[in-house]
């Protein structure tokens, strides 16, 4: 599960950096690095990592219904946190 979750997040990284490259974006400047951190440590230990640990534990097609509710989760979090219809 490590080496799994670990290899999701380091082929997700070499994409990202190509991607940055070609689009010559800019960097993030003073605190916005802060929450650029925040964002990849919720990336990397938040998805990948936690969810291979959590198949170990449990059916591959419990983990798919999860998966596959997870847009909608944010969906309305979003809505409730910024309080819109």
């Amino acid at each position: 599960a490590l080496f799994v979750g670990s290899a999701r997040a380091v082929v997700a990284a070499v994409i990202a950096a190509f991607a940055l490259l070609v689009t010559q974006s800019q960097r993030p400047r003073g605190r916005q690095w802060v929450s650029v951190g925040i964002v990849a440590l919720g990336a990397v230990l938040g998805f990948p990592l936690l969810t291979s640990f959590a198949l170990t534990q449990t059916h591959a097609s419990h983990g798919a219904v999860v998966i596959a509710l997870l847009p909608a989760t944010t969906a309305v979090v979003s809505v409730l946190r910024t309080r819109e219809r």
